[in-house]
């Protein structure tokens, strides 16, 4: 467990206890499943090989509070396309900086989603009834398909 993970287990204690929160102390399932449904180039998805409905970067933003205003932006902007997905379960995962699994609904996530994408890694959101995937890279580049 890394400190990035207890940083975020504090954050959902609350949620897990309340069973909001699932938390998986083995990841490597949940990339197993990332290259079975996705291309994979240099360690992540290679989106030039898989069609991303939407895409952003946030590398020019001018601090923290104006990525995540964007990063909101974004995630409402996948709820107004596809608002089925507000109450599917997805499993939020890293390569880098956490070593657990958290699985929420996609609603609850929209709420912390900022405390993992701050974390320098590249970090995975699969839909686990769509076979969708948020990924937000090292890189501060957001994708969704």
């Amino acid at each position: 467990m890394t400190e990035a993970d207890i940083e975020l287990l504090e954050i959902f204690k609350t949620s897990v206890l309340q069973g909001y929160t699932i938390i998986h102390h083995n990841n490597t399932v949940f990339f197993e499943i990332l290259e079975e449904k996705f291309p994979i180039g240099f360690n992540r998805i290679d989106w030039n090989k898989h069609k991303e409905y939407f895409s952003e970067s946030l590398g020019n933003t001018k601090n923290q509070t104006e990525k995540e205003e964007h990063i909101k932006f974004f995630l409402n902007k996948i709820t107004v396309f596809f608002p089925e997905l507000k109450q599917e379960k997805v499993t939020v995962f890293g390569d880098n900086s956490i070593d657990l699994a958290y699985e929420m609904n996609f609603e609850v996530f929209v709420k912390y989603a900022h405390f993992f994408f701050k974390l320098p890694q590249h970090t995975y959101v699969l839909f686990t009834e769509s076979m969708k995937c948020l990924n937000y890279t090292f890189e501060d580049v957001i994708y969704f398909g």
